[in-house]
């Protein structure tokens, strides 16, 4: 059974049963209903589909993340798929890459299977590329970010506390004696300029010293900028802005013979399975993750069921502390 078989039944041409099964506008009710009853009738695959059809909905969710293989935007996005699937959606997970024309394709592939509402997991979404892509090919689908802005009327953000996290783990490390920091950052993102900012604004009014390093998001990235940075200094306190760093800094300082916490004090942030399974555990600016995840899933539900959710959301964050710091 075609959609042409459908069509030679109910009268119509092709390209109308088409819009019909795809839910598309200008359509009668009386033709709409007479295709899909027929659809049923020959066992056409419908189920869930024209169910939906019926309510002008795709019951799909979009989840799109710049790399899979990250483990804290796995860890989210799990979240999501459980919290969407207790409510009736499926989920659609792709990962968009770094690049600001396969962020523009995912969006646009995205529109394409017609989901009701999508969530784009990190702060690397916050681009005028994505938020032009959402302007021509999702103008009228809620998008929420996580940890993310986009200025269109149609998008809403659920943000953790960046800034005031490392403003927090800073001031921790200064109350055990630390006195000279180094932060390591990976990725020029929004989220991490605001670790950043908030690394600075406490050294600065503590009167610590700081120096700044940039590298890339892996384990490798956060071994090899540390380092380079024994190289030319001897900071007591390193921050991190993800564990995946701060692991791979551990390693290096091991290497080194440096004593942690004794002679340097190790800070990550997400508090993720890479700070748990470190030895020495290392501590973490926790910024929620799970309650991030599953606000995101209640303010896209509550967008797509035509309410008028928060526009942005700032979750608190709080900092678990391990072995890889001083008490």
């Amino acid at each position: 059974m075609t959609i042409y078989d459908i069509a030679k039944k109910a009268g119509v041409a092709g390209s109308t049963v088409s819009r019909v099964l795809n839910g598309q506008p200008g359509i009668s009710e009386g033709t709409r209903k007479r295709i899909l009853a027929i659809a049923r009738a020959e066992g056409f695959e419908l189920s869930e589909n024209a169910r939906a059809l019926k309510k002008r909905s795709s019951m799909l969710i979009g989840i799109l993340v710049s790399d899979i293989r990250n483990q804290h935007y796995t860890e989210g996005a799990y979240v999501m798929v459980e919290e969407f699937q207790k409510r009736g959606y499926c989920s659609i997970i792709m990962n968009a890459g770094v690049s600001d024309e396969s962020k523009r394709e995912a969006v646009r592939m995205l529109s394409s299977r017609r989901v009701d509402g999508a969530v784009f997991i990190g702060s690397s979404f916050s681009s005028e590329a994505v938020a032009e892509a959402v302007s021509t090919y999702m103008p009228n689908t809620p998008i929420v970010m996580e940890n993310g802005e986009l200025p269109l009327g149609n998008a809403y953000t659920v943000a953790a506390a960046d800034k005031a996290g490392m403003e927090s783990a800073v001031r921790y490390l200064a109350s055990t004696g630390c006195r000279s920091l180094a932060y390591i950052n990976a990725n020029d993102t929004p989220s991490n300029r605001l670790k950043k900012e908030g690394v600075v604004s406490a050294s600065s009014a503590l009167g610590l010293e700081c120096v700044f390093r940039d590298t890339v998001d892996s384990f490798e990235g956060g071994e090899e900028a540390t380092l380079a940075l024994l190289a030319e200094s001897h900071p007591d306190a390193i921050i991190y802005s993800m564990d995946i760093l701060a692991a791979g800094g551990v390693r290096a300082l091991l290497s080194k013979g440096i004593d942690i916490p004794g002679e340097v004090s190790v800070f990550g942030v997400d508090n993720s399975l890479y700070s748990v399974i470190s030895t020495p555990s290392i501590s973490s600016v926790d910024t929620s993750l799970s309650a991030m995840s599953a606000e995101c899933v209640r303010m896209l539900e509550s967008a797509m069921k035509g309410k008028v959710p928060e526009r942005r959301i700032e979750l608190p964050f709080s900092l678990v502390i391990r072995e890889s710091t001083r008490k």
